[in-house]
């Protein structure tokens, strides 16, 4: 019963199959974006010259020409995923906050103002410890 029962849904679906095969003209049409496209909760993966990469986790919008052809992307809502720092940027980068920058330049800014070498241990000390960055694991 199981064998007429296979053979049966077989030969069921290879029919199926035969009806749907047509005649083909040789000629396809091209599915082509126009307008604007969005989308939420979205990865963008974005390549740079020279070996740079950001995949990031966004919301995107995309707008189309009437050619298809791609005119512009936002971004919003980005969450960094992984990089790798472009080649460009020999040995790696070095990232700060805001507030750890404005301290390094006041440090700095005090220390030309009143010739003391003394603070500008700190300041070297700072930016000794941190760096460089080339990539990030996920």
């Amino acid at each position: 019963m199981k064998k007429i029962l296979a053979f049966m849904l077989c030969t069921a679906m290879a029919l199926s199959l035969t009806g749907c095969a047509g005649e083909s003209d040789g000629e396809a049409e091209a599915l082509v974006f126009t307008g604007e496209i969005a989308a939420e909760s979205v990865v963008v993966d974005v390549a740079t010259d020279n070996n740079g990469y950001y995949e990031f986790w966004a919301d995107a919008t995309a707008y189309f020409n009437d050619d298809g052809v791609l005119e512009w992307l936002n971004l919003e809502n980005t969450t960094l995923l992984a990089f790798q720092v472009s080649d460009d940027y020999e040995g790696g980068v070095y990232i700060y906050s805001a507030a750890e920058m404005d301290e390094i330049l006041t440090a700095l800014t005090e220390a030309l103002e009143s010739g003391e070498t003394d603070s500008l241990q700190s300041v070297i000390d700072s930016l000794s410890t941190g760096g460089p960055i080339e990539g990030a694991s996920t």
